[in-house]
């Protein structure tokens, strides 16, 4: 609702606002927690306060205490082994309630131990000297008890963003809870405030906070790439396009998520030249995925910027086998320019895409040379469909053919791929005899196939 929101909510009596407020209090006693907190100017956070270096320390033994001899006796077979869940599942235990205690605090209302008890947990595996654990002989963390360690803790960190949500924080927990991040991250080098980009998009909900932020940032000379995503919600809520558009301009080719917002902000200034360029400059670059495309398509002005909307035609296309979007670009290609770009996808998989272009086209000839080069394809059935009707000498040989040799390399699911293939041909009404005798041949094989016969018959082959 956003905006809109704010405005009804100016418009609404005050006793009524009250009466609501009072109503919610009433039923939920955690938020009445936090609203005592937020009325009273309480630092409830310091109320218990967790220090992140000693319970980390405390989370170190008990993940050095992990035995894992018994892990495995316990599992009784080497699947932990396999699938990782031995390590995992022992890390969890170890976590899980520090993670449920975490949430209590939360609940509460006390937003930087609930905090505090995450942090903990997520620098175990950026300290110089991460936790140690003798797994020499069934490697349940595969060597890397660390990258098991980092999972679950942007799992919590991601299940804290999306309780936050739900909280009414007061205005000095939140200024707390930045100087608590700031202060952990310069004592850490491997700290990524990236990471917690989406808490950011909670905690920085008002001007006040978004310039307190800012100051800080300021005052610590933070790398600018480092801080780039949280000075974009700053400015954001800062209303301050000037910041936003100078920081999106300045790390927009590094990373695709700023890339996709300097666009969206270019749209809402309605800016269609600076849109282009960046766009331009966006589908230039050498990546392997741009998230940013569909946007650019949808969004680009085609009668002036035609160019630029057909180059990220192209790439999408390529990208996603999108049919819906190439009928969307014939229109602007000659014919030999739609079959040059058709050829560009041609060693792509899977394969079908490129014969539905070329179906388009109405290009039976390179259908036919295509189907002609990949008889063996687990997908003959679908790449030669377009041309059963053209070219049905050349099809029945090829079908009859394929079937065959699936139908000797044996086995009832073999039979059924053989008898899917076989059922095309019955679009060929001036083969049907040949059809008849070829399906009398599989059907009377000698030694007998019953699960062949049987095949068939599902086919509806029998009896033609």
């Amino acid at each position: 609702m956003g905006n809109d929101f704010i405005n009804r909510y100016k418009e609404i009596e005050k006793i009524k606002k009250l009466n609501f407020l009072k109503q919610l209090l009433l039923r939920d006693s955690d938020l009445q927690l936090q609203f005592l907190k937020f009325c009273e100017g309480k630092n409830f956070d310091k109320v218990v306060g967790i220090n992140i270096d000693e319970y980390r320390d405390l989370l170190y033994e008990e993940v050095e205490s992990i035995d894992v001899d018994e892990i495995m006796e316990e599992g009784n077979s080497y699947s932990y082994y396999e699938d990782g869940e031995g390590g995992d599942e022992a890390l969890r235990d170890i976590f899980n309630p520090h993670y449920l205690k975490s949430k209590e605090y939360l609940n509460k209302g006390n937003l930087l131990d609930a905090f505090s008890i995450i942090l903990a947990i997520y620098e175990l595996p950026i300290l110089e000297e991460p936790p140690y654990v003798e797994d020499s002989d069934y490697c349940i963390f595969g060597d890397d008890i660390e990258s098991y360690i980092s999972s679950i803790s942007l799992e919590y960190i991601k299940n804290f963003s999306e309780d936050i949500k739900k909280m009414v924080i007061s205005l000095e927990s939140k200024k707390d809870f930045i100087d608590l991040l700031v202060e952990r991250y310069f004592k850490f080098e491997d700290y990524s405030l990236q990471e917690f980009e989406k808490i950011f998009e909670y905690i920085i909900d008002e001007p006040q906070i978004a310039k307190y932020f800012l100051d800080k940032i300021d005052e610590n000379n933070f790398e600018s790439e480092e801080v780039a995503e949280i000075l974009l919600i700053i400015a954001d809520k800062l209303q301050d396009d000037e910041l936003f558009l100078k920081i999106g301009n300045e790390n927009f080719k590094n990373d695709k998520n700023i890339a996709l917002k300097l666009l969206t902000k270019y749209k809402e200034l309605n800016n269609r030249s600076e849109f282009a360029r960046i766009s331009k400059i966006l589908l230039e670059l050498e990546t392997s995925q741009k998230p940013y495309i569909l946007y650019i398509i949808e969004n680009t002005d085609k009668v002036n910027y035609q160019t630029i909307y057909i180059d990220a035609l192209k790439i999408y296309i390529l990208d996603s086998n999108s049919i819906e979007h190439y009928n969307l670009l014939r229109e602007y290609l000659s014919n030999p320019q739609r079959l040059e770009f058709i050829k560009k996808s041609e060693k792509n998989y899977p394969s079908q895409f490129y014969i539905k272009m070329l179906n388009i086209e109405k290009n039976y000839e390179d259908i036919l040379k295509f189907v002609q080069q990949n008889q063996n394809s687990y997908y003959l059935d679908e790449i030669i469909l377009p041309i059963i009707t053209i070219y049905p000498n050349e099809v029945f040989e090829i079908i009859k053919e394929s079937s065959t040799k699936t139908i000797n390399a044996r086995g009832r699911s073999n039979y059924a791929n053989a008898s899917k293939l076989i059922k095309l041909l019955i679009q060929i009404p001036e083969k049907i005899d040949e059809l008849k005798d070829f399906i009398s041949t599989l059907y009377d094989h000698k030694p007998r196939l019953p699960a062949l016969r049987d095949e068939l018959k599902q086919a509806g082959l029998i009896g033609l």
